[in-house]
């Protein structure tokens, strides 16, 4: 195999790594949120942060989102990044959750927010005003553009 279709075989690779890997997190949402309901699953990506992720809330609001952006374009989203001196405001295209809703793998619960999509609102609204960061996360079905946006003090 040449250079070029070596380099293709290994970026279909990681695509589909990556896709196992997103399918895994999203299964494992929806089962927490079978067994447990939006409680458990709030639970769930509240603990995952702690272990994994609290080091973002060291970050100001603005860099909070430029670090989402990047990594969500790693993920293959499409992202969108305006700032001014009031806001900050980060609009995502979602590869992940918003695909998994497209191919029906998502399940959701009372508050219409699939069960995967969840730890936006929880990491990057809630957990963050915990932290007097003011963060508001719209999400828009489908990952049709979500929103998160910094309220500059």
């Amino acid at each position: 195999m040449n250079n070029g279709g070596r380099l293709m075989s290994e970026t279909r690779d990681k695509e589909r790594a990556l896709r196992a890997y997103i399918n895994w997190a999203v299964y494992s949402a929806n089962w927490v949120g079978e067994r447990y309901g939006e409680e458990g699953v709030n639970d769930y990506y509240r603990y995952l942060m702690e272990k994994v992720g609290a080091k973002i809330f060291e970050l100001d609001g603005s860099q909070m989102l430029k670090a989402l952006q990047k990594l969500d374009n790693i993920l293959g989203s499409e992202t969108a990044y305006e700032e001014d001196d009031e806001r900050a405001v980060l609009t995502v295209k979602c590869n992940t959750g918003g695909r998994a809703e497209k191919e029906g793998k998502s399940m959701q619960g009372p508050s219409g927010i699939p069960y995967y999509c969840m730890h936006c609102k929880i990491h990057l609204q809630d957990m963050a005003r915990e932290r007097d960061i003011p963060m508001t996360m719209q999400y828009v079905p489908r990952g049709e553009g979500c929103k998160f946006i910094f309220e500059k003090k």
